[in-house]
């Protein structure tokens, strides 16, 4: 579990960078599907939020992790989508298709790990 924290932080501090360098070069532009954008958006992160609320932690740090991250990560998915499907800057669709591959993989390597560490 300590190697997959390791590996979440280094994609994301890697996907950090790249968003703050994209954000620096990138004069926002109102769309017409803005606020159903952001309405799905923030939807996605109140679902996390609800998801999380309702978890029963177990004590094991590496059983809430794994459980906890796996929420944050459907998360990110949907919000990735989102962006496919409202955004139309190449550089950021190609980095919401890669999150999504990224993060899909993450919760099946995490829910592997929680199905062989059921001792909680």
């Amino acid at each position: 579990m300590k190697a997959m924290a390791q590996q979440v932080i280094t994609t994301q501090t890697s996907e950090i960078s790249q968003f703050n360098q994209f954000l620096q070069s990138h004069t926002p532009v109102p769309i017409t599907a803005g606020a159903t954008y952001n309405a799905e958006e923030m939807e996605s992160m109140m679902k996390m939020m609800r998801a999380q609320d309702i978890r029963i932690l177990t004590g094991d740090s590496d059983v809430d992790y794994a459980q906890l991250l796996i929420d944050h990560h459907q998360s990110a998915i949907e919000m990735a989508m989102s962006e496919l499907k409202y955004g139309d800057d190449a550089q950021i669709r190609q980095m919401a298709t890669k999150i999504i591959e990224d993060q899909k993989k993450e919760i099946g390597m995490l829910q592997d790990w929680l199905k062989t560490n059921k001792n909680y």
